[in-house]
């Protein structure tokens, strides 16, 4: 090997980064052993960005997608529930804020409504929506507990606790998004 040569790798090797020196390293020798001409412009030099590969493009966006499906609570009669319930929106810089529902962009849909029931509470930070679902069941308790007497004196009461028209409530809900 000659000194030039040697010089020509070492330099290669401190322009080029290890990596690069070494792929032109390897690519001049191959080149070299066939008696091929080395192009100086190409020695060391790393590809552009039009000779790499372009980067993969992400799948739109569907117009539509279901968040939440099949969210549902009951309560019997003379009963109360409620449910705390938050829910991350997938891509929510990427809503449609001109369809008007519950908020700009994602809409409620009832499934079920018996009784005295619904959503309350709405809140949407730009990410995720929280919100709480309640059912509260009809009816009247009667008997049961403890009756006051005269001179503070309390007895249990004989006839049992009772729920007088009784009706329950529930409540079921999709939770749909819209994109643009």
């Amino acid at each position: 090997m000659s000194k030039s040569y040697l010089l020509m790798v070492l330099g290669t090797l401190l322009v080029g980064g290890i990596a690069g020196g070494l792929s032109a390293c390897t690519t001049r020798t191959a080149a070299a052993s066939q008696g091929e001409e080395v192009l100086p412009s190409k020695q060391g030099v790393l590809p552009t960005a039009a000779e790499v590969a372009p980067a993969p493009t992400l799948p739109p966006v569907p117009a539509t997608q279901v968040i939440g499906n099949a969210l549902y609570i009951e309560a019997n009669g003379c009963e109360s529930r409620a449910q705390h319930l938050d829910l991350g929106i997938p891509d929510a810089s990427r809503l449609d804020t001109s369809h008007q529902g519950i908020v700009p962009g994602i809409e409620f849909q009832e499934t079920t409504h018996v009784g005295r029931a619904g959503v309350r509470n709405v809140a949407f930070n730009g990410s995720s929506l929280s919100f709480d679902m309640f059912a509260e069941g009809a009816g009247t308790i009667q008997g049961g507990g403890q009756i006051e007497l005269p001179f503070g004196v309390r007895i249990n009461n004989p006839v049992p606790r009772t729920c007088v028209g009784a009706a329950g409530a529930s409540y079921g809900l999709k939770v749909t998004a819209f994109y643009r």
